[in-house]
């Protein structure tokens, strides 16, 4: 039997800690790169969470290799925390029309439900700056 790589379990459903993201099959990482939208990460030790946005070309993927390489992508919240292995999610896909502005808007909106800012890691209002 040939091997195969275990299926793209769908971005609603797709969770993974920082720290195996780039374990991930090619296949998987081919339609994070493809899609943008809204994230959450969550912090095992702090139980803290962040609110984020993708973006730019490369797509959720792209966006999260900042984080895999720097351990805050940027971010105020997250450069005042030690570096954690945070638990990756997807909140929302923006449809391939979506413009950075309705994406940041979407990102304010989440930002929102889950009381990121007054209980979490995001120092900045998204779609409001």
């Amino acid at each position: 039997k040939a091997f195969q790589e275990p299926s793209f379990p769908g971005f609603l459903n797709f969770i993974q800690p920082l720290s195996k993201v780039n374990n991930i099959p090619k296949s998987w990482i081919a339609a994070l790169q493809s899609s943008r939208g809204i994230y959450l990460l969550t912090c095992p030790k702090t139980k803290e969470q962040y609110v984020g946005s993708a973006t730019g070309e490369e797509g959720f993927w792209g966006r999260w290799q900042d984080y895999v390489h720097t351990g805050h992508g940027g971010n105020k919240g997250l450069k005042s925390r030690n570096p954690s292995d945070y638990q990756i999610s997807i909140l929302e896909v923006a449809g391939t029309s979506a413009t950075k502005e309705d994406i940041l808007k979407m990102e304010g909106r989440w930002q929102s439900k889950l009381q990121s800012q007054e209980m979490g890691l995001n120092r900045n209002r998204a779609g409001k700056e």
